[in-house]
């Protein structure tokens, strides 16, 4: 009997090879890959809160940081296209130029925040 994993929708196949792959990248069990990936405190919900609290805090630099591998591995990625019926729950995957989009709004965003921040210090110091 195959077993639903984290409410990832359909039962998983067993030849479902994702999270053995991304149980050899993470150097962990096929069964914490899963957690990883479907969990209710999955890697890609946790990144997101750190997005934003970064954000929230001001810390354009960390941030920037954080996201720079993320946007370099979404850049190297060649995924092949899905048909509706193949995507990952209801959520609708934007295409590529949207999250590019994003990605350059929000590094002009804080490039702004940066120099803001630079101008305001500036202008503190002289007083």
């Amino acid at each position: 009997m195959e077993r639903n994993t984290w409410g990832r929708g359909p039962q998983a196949r067993r030849g479902d090879v994702l999270p053995t792959a991304v149980a050899r990248a993470l150097g962990t069990s096929r069964q914490a890959a899963e957690a990883a990936l479907w969990g209710p405190k999955n890697l890609a919900n946790r990144c997101a809160r750190v997005i934003a609290a970064l954000k929230a805090a001001g810390a354009d630099e960390a941030l920037v940081r954080f996201i720079q591998p993320i946007d370099l591995a979404i850049h190297s990625a060649q995924p092949a296209a899905l048909s509706g019926d193949e995507r990952l729950g209801a959520t609708p995957v934007p295409s590529r130029e949207i999250a590019q989009a994003y990605l350059d709004r929000l590094y002009e965003d804080l490039a702004l925040c940066a120099a803001l921040r630079s101008a305001l210090g500036a202008s503190h110091a002289l007083f």
